[in-house]
């Protein structure tokens, strides 16, 4: 119950579209300097409808896993496109695309990845 309070908070642009500010972020995040988590937490923030496709788990203790579902809507496949962008992002991180627009990212969290 706490998750969907802190999702409601978090999402602010709920039916907005990304602005370009946020898409520079986006693409210009390097994730060897920055923090990872800031750059997940502003993906969920601008995605739409987060609570259906936005998903971020653990798997095995050590891998995190980003599911993205763009659900067709051109703001999150705007997202998805400003990620492409960041080739560090993209090619390292990147483990499953489907055509129906879900994406899957695989980050090492401990020792075991």
């Amino acid at each position: 119950m706490p998750r969907r309070c802190i999702r409601k908070v978090i999402t602010s642009s709920y039916n907005e579209y990304p602005s370009g500010e946020q898409l520079k972020k986006l693409t210009d995040w390097d994730i060897e300097a920055y923090d990872l988590l800031g750059l997940l937490l502003l993906i969920k923030d601008i995605w739409w409808m987060p609570e259906w496709g936005y998903r971020l788990y653990n798997e095995n203790k050590s891998w995190l896993i980003l599911e993205l579902n763009s659900g067709s809507w051109l703001g999150n496949e705007i997202i998805i496109e400003a990620l492409k962008e960041n080739k560090s992002f993209w090619l390292q991180l990147l483990t499953s695309c489907e055509s129906k627009g879900r994406y899957i990212f695989r980050f090492s969290i401990g020792d075991g990845g």
